[in-house]
């Protein structure tokens, strides 16, 4: 009968290098997207290109709900780069 108990003697495979995700990065590119769409929404609201909007069926009113909603976004985002994030648990004391 075959022995099917790993030879405790193999080096077991190494585990693949994980890449570190830098979170500060991807905050600040969410952030500079929202910027960008806040700037374009402004321009877009200028009343040289509502005829060319108009023609696609995008009016002041959803403009400015488009605005609304990035606002919103943003103070979400500055709210969340100012809060300590949840998942870093607290340091505890060390006994002594």
């Amino acid at each position: 009968m075959p022995e099917t108990t790993p030879n405790p003697t193999a080096e077991a495979p190494a585990a693949p290098a994980k890449s570190p995700q830098n979170h500060s990065a991807l905050n600040q590119r969410w952030i500079q997207m929202l910027n960008e769409a806040d700037q374009l929404v402004r321009a877009a609201l200028k009343p040289d290109y509502a005829p060319a909007f108009a023609q696609g069926g995008i009016d002041a009113a959803w403009l400015g709900a488009l605005a609304a909603d990035i606002q919103a976004a943003q103070s979400l985002a500055g709210q969340a780069i100012g809060a300590p994030p949840a998942s870093r648990p607290s340091p505890r004391p060390r006994p002594r």
